[in-house]
């Protein structure tokens, strides 16, 4: 388990959303994202060529903003992570958690 703050924000024109994020991503959501990686191109998906990005989106189909909002301040204790499939539709994303993993 550790603690973590978002420390920045930002804009990403490919996928037009805001975000915030850590300024590090933690080693051990690195760990699990490497691993992650690493299990779907050995099942034959497609290597993903962007580094991994630890964030939180915080507007989808955004407009360039003229300024990014300030993350938010407070920390909270992180003991694990999820991984969720996403479905986009007329009305907004849909989230299902497929599977749930703790830091040990």
């Amino acid at each position: 388990e550790f603690r973590r703050v978002l420390f920045r924000s930002g804009y990403w024109p490919r996928n037009s959303l805001v975000w915030a994020g850590p300024r590090e991503t933690p080693p051990q959501l690195a760990l699990v994202a490497a691993r992650l990686h690493d299990m779907l191109v050995a099942e034959g998906f497609p290597a993903e060529k962007r580094p991994f990005a630890a964030h939180v989106t915080l507007i989808r189909k955004a407009h360039a903003p003229k300024e990014l909002p300030a993350p938010p301040a407070p920390a909270w204790p992180v003991a694990g992570c999820v991984l969720a499939r996403s479905e986009l539709s007329a009305q907004g994303p849909r989230y299902e958690i497929l599977q749930r993993y703790a830091f040990a």
